[in-house]
């Protein structure tokens, strides 16, 4: 179970450790700002993020996990971790707390979303950035997210902290990002998930203050997010429309049309509007006249891993009471859980009066898929060296080598 630090629990801690005098040691206030628009997938508003990473508390380098603050939150490279941004709003995430001044933090998101098939990644590209040490209260600038995998023709690291997706502009413009998922019910027969689609966004020119035009060939021309057809990126388009100063605080109408030698305006639905901003932003994603997606949806099931230990006790290779532990990795965790801090979605428990050990697990991929995987013995190293006199304990992996 993930300890969830909410943005309200940590700005109510704040307000408790500022009436506090000589008992904790000083600590400033750190606000970290996310947006997910920059994902290879549409992300929801209730997905998990959490911010993992190491602390540097000396000089000497860094360790994790470490407890960054009086509260007890604890910042770590696995889902010990605690920091944990809210949804303040369409694509955009917060967290706000304490952070001990003499901290310097590496840290990145991570996505339990974009770990999920089809992506399958969860964290972000490297490299990792860092906050130093200080004792002033900061607001890092909005960061969006940088996705491992392929995101309208790049991969990997974006550059700084503060990269965007879209140009910046300049002088009074507003930049606001636009994006919509094409392949849908109210689609068919102006999408053909072809290289040749075409998606705009076309809408209320505002006197001019607005980029946008009501016509199937003036619009904002939106780019595909991904070439490869068996990614969600494919069928998801994006683009920026820049604003005026005059078109601050106005209603913008619009609508997302299709223009693949027929023009295809999203049909059954009134027309989309938001109120332009002072300052750059994006939309949330939405599909296509707000109609359902089409093809083979992912299913979640709940799989139950059962294994029985007797020979192993019975030798005394396994031993519970000395520490040992099981877990099942595989491909739906990214065989990637730790030993000494394991993930719940890999750690089997005792079954209480029983030799076997149980763990259920939540998958979500499409019907019929074939998942790899292996359990896995994680010693207690130090204790089994020193009951069997050794130096080395052997892997714990299961055999044969195949899966």
């Amino acid at each position: 179970m993930h300890t969830s630090t909410t943005l309200g629990r940590w700005l109510m801690a704040v307000v408790f450790l500022l009436g506090m005098t000589g008992t904790a040691q000083a600590q400033r206030i750190v606000t970290l700002v996310l947006n997910m628009a920059s994902t290879a997938d549409t992300t929801s508003t209730m997905d998990f993020i959490e911010v993992r990473g190491a602390a540097d508390p000396d000089g000497n380098g860094f360790v994790a996990p470490y407890t960054i603050n009086a509260l007890g939150d604890v910042i770590d490279w696995s889902s010990a971790s605690t920091i944990e941004p809210v949804n303040i709003g369409g694509d955009y995430w917060a967290v706000t707390g304490p952070v001990n001044n003499d901290l310097k933090l590496m840290f990145k998101f991570w996505s339990q979303q974009t770990q999920n098939p089809p992506i399958g990644e969860g964290w972000e590209a490297d490299p990792n950035p860092v906050l130093e040490p200080g004792t002033n209260d900061t607001t890092l600038t909005v960061h969006f997210f940088e996705s491992q995998r392929e995101y309208r023709g790049a991969s990997g690291d974006r550059g700084e902290y503060d990269w965007r997706p879209y140009r910046v502009p300049g002088g009074d413009s507003v930049a606001v990002w636009f994006r919509v998922f094409a392949n849908t019910e109210g689609a068919v027969g102006k999408y053909t998930r072809t290289d040749a689609d075409q998606l705009l966004v076309a809408g209320d020119p505002m006197g001019g203050a607005s980029q946008l035009q009501w016509g199937a060939n003036s619009g904002v021309k939106l780019q595909r997010e991904a070439t490869d057809k068996s990614k969600p990126g494919y069928d998801i388009f994006s683009g920026v429309g820049y604003y005026s100063a005059a078109a601050i605080g106005q209603t913008q109408a619009y609508k997302f049309i299709t223009n693949n030698g027929g023009v295809g305006w999203e049909d059954g639905i009134s027309d989309r509007t938001f109120t332009v901003p002072a300052q750059d932003t994006t939309l949330h994603w939405v599909y296509f006249a707000n109609t359902k997606p089409l093809g083979e949806l992912p299913t979640t099931a709940f799989v139950t891993f059962n294994v029985d230990l007797t020979p192993l006790q019975a030798i005394g290779v396994f031993d519970a009471g000395r520490g040992d532990s099981l877990m099942v990795k595989g491909e739906f965790n990214g065989w990637g859980c730790s030993e000494t801090t394991p993930f719940e979605r890999c750690l089997l428990e005792k079954v209480p009066g029983e030799v076997t050990y149980e763990g259920y697990i939540d998958i979500t991929r499409l019907p019929e898929t074939v998942l790899p995987y292996k359990y896995f013995l994680a010693f207690n190293i130090e204790a089994a060296q020193q009951e069997f006199g050794v130096d080395i304990i052997p892997s714990g992996w299961e055999e044969p080598y195949t899966t």
